[in-house]
């Protein structure tokens, strides 16, 4: 690669206006496999907090178009197998984020949800609120950034204590993550070059978020 002029080393200067893309891309063979349940997209992870019985649950997804149809938020109750649209939102155009914020929310029981975008389904559950438990359990992450990507084993250990709350203290994102440098110009570049660093935090604690009230400074 690098006797072709590509430059193989991360967190480097690149030049050049070399681009490529791929269209209609096919692959084929029989130790070829595909595994959907491992698809990343378009709604990429939640995160939510349940505090005085308001449930404010943000969506992340994939940087699908600012026009784009709405975002819908479903639930089914303990006792029935029929899903109900309680929300809807837009996708926010520069941070790609649905966001919703529902009051009189049932916090005794554990609800279970579903965002819901494009006939995709993304699945969690509303932990009801722990206000009655004589031992609150909270999980504290600091300095999670990229080091150790994807923290399978941290996540492993974390839900062997059944946390009732994640608190993120900061440093979840830097510049560096994935390898990448820095853009900041111009915006719209500027925000997906954040994203897809940001991405992958959600990517690593996603199952943790969807199921359990997480608060998360980015940065400290």
């Amino acid at each position: 690669l690098e006797e072709a002029g590509f430059q193989t080393k991360p967190n480097t200067q690149r030049g050049g206006t070399l681009r490529f893309w791929f269209r209609d891309w096919r692959v084929s063979g029989s130790r070829v496999a595909a595994h959907e349940e491992r698809a990343f997209g378009p709604i990429l992870s939640t995160l939510y907090t349940l505090s005085r019985r308001v449930l404010k649950l943000t969506a992340e997804m994939a940087p699908v178009e600012a026009n784009s149809e709405p975002v819908a938020l479903e639930i089914r109750g303990s006792t029935s197998s029929t899903w109900k649209k309680i929300a809807s939102a837009d996708i926010a155009p520069l941070a790609r984020t649905a966001t919703f914020r529902v009051p009189d929310w049932n916090d005794a029981e554990d609800i279970p949800y579903r965002v819901v975008y494009r006939g995709q389904r993304y699945n969690g559950v509303v932990r009801k609120d722990p206000k009655s438990k004589p031992q609150i359990v909270i999980a504290a992450f600091t300095g999670n950034f990229d080091l150790g990507f994807p923290h399978a084993d941290v996540v492993r250990h974390v839900a062997h204590f059944k946390p009732d709350l994640l608190f993120y203290t900061g440093d979840q994102i830097y510049e560096p993550v994935g390898g990448y440098g820095t853009q900041r110009s111009p915006v719209e570049a500027a925000a997906l070059d954040y994203l897809r660093k940001w991405y992958i935090f959600g990517w690593e604690y996603r199952d943790l978020l969807k199921d359990i009230p997480a608060i998360c400074l980015p940065d400290d």
